[in-house]
């Protein structure tokens, strides 16, 4: 049976590692993700996903923030591999060549697009349509291994983050399951990403949360709202206040609506964009609870009149 040391942290990897438990043909011995963290004003430690969910099943948990408590947990050939999933840390070659056949990553795009920390929310800021998952081996340049399989995902127009992230996930899972024995058989080779193809994403910074309506277009604004959905949330700048957009929509009205003008309608909130109109349907003013926008102008009506 196929021996798996699985490594990851978050919600995409927590998911992924819901789905392999259930396979029999091969055996996940071990977890290692990132160490507890303090949460909240009360600073408590809270475990991540993987940590949680690899604990009520069963699985050895070991919690690692480097390379170096990696190679203390782990001995050398111990396993046949090591599965890579949204962990969080870089790893070093010593961790690399640690298993018998291969260190893998399931990577949340179709590689060599957007090599970094956040493809998945590339994707939707780019409005792209399609996109997908990678099973590569990994090398110490970021995610420049080569690729053994890859399943690409049609993208929905109004889907959020969370909702692809998950199906991403599931479909990373499957992948998994189809390729590792193949790969461990030898009769699966992976193949080199086309260096002329390549493209880069980064983590995502909190100032890149805020909009313009004045100067961006109502559909950017939306697939950037679509994007940092979970985090950071898109905010506009409106009398010297910061306010959070938790949810909008792109929308057609028969007025025309100069960029940065607000229209008060039938209890609904429009404003107008560089180019075309959003409709904004929750939000947050600092340090209030967020409202339905029927709810926020029963009470302040002509907040956004001129």
């Amino acid at each position: 049976m196929i021996n798996i040391c699985f490594m990851g942290s978050g919600p995409f990897a927590q998911k992924v590692l819901e789905v392999l438990h259930r396979e029999d043909v091969f055996k996940i011995s071990s977890v290692i993700t990132q160490p507890a963290k303090q949460v909240g004003r009360k600073r408590i430690l809270e475990p991540t996903p993987v940590s949680n969910l690899a604990s009520s099943l069963g699985i050895e948990v070991f919690e690692c923030a480097n390379s170096a408590q990696i190679l203390d947990a782990i001995t050398p050939n111990s396993v046949d591999f090591l599965l890579v999933c949204d962990y969080g840390v870089l790893l070093k070659q010593p961790v690399i060549d640690l298993p018998k056949i291969d260190t893998l990553n399931i990577h949340g795009s179709l590689l060599p697009k957007y090599r970094g920390a956040s493809p998945i929310q590339q994707a939707i800021k780019n409005g792209d349509l399609t996109t997908g998952v990678c099973l590569q081996s990994m090398v110490l340049a970021l995610d420049a291994g080569d690729v053994y399989s890859s399943m690409e995902y049609k993208i929905d127009k109004d889907m959020v983050f969370e909702e692809i992230r998950d199906q991403l996930a599931w479909l990373g899972a499957k992948l998994t399951i189809q390729s590792l024995g193949s790969i461990a058989d030898g009769t699966l080779k992976a193949e080199a990403q086309d260096k002329s193809q390549i493209s880069h994403c980064y983590k995502i910074d909190k100032s890149e949360s805020v909009v313009e309506f004045e100067s961006q277009d109502a559909v950017d604004i939306y697939n950037k709202y679509r994007a940092f959905h979970m985090w950071p949330k898109i905010n506009f700048n409106y009398r010297n206040q910061s306010i959070i957009i938790h949810e909008c929509a792109l929308a057609t009205i028969e007025k025309s609506l100069a960029a940065g003008e607000f229209l008060v309608e039938n209890k609904r909130l429009f404003v107008g964009c560089k180019q075309g109109v959003l409709e904004l349907k929750e939000i947050q003013l600092p340090s209030k609870a967020k409202m339905k926008m029927a709810d926020f102008l029963n009470g302040r009506a002509n907040y956004f009149h001129s």
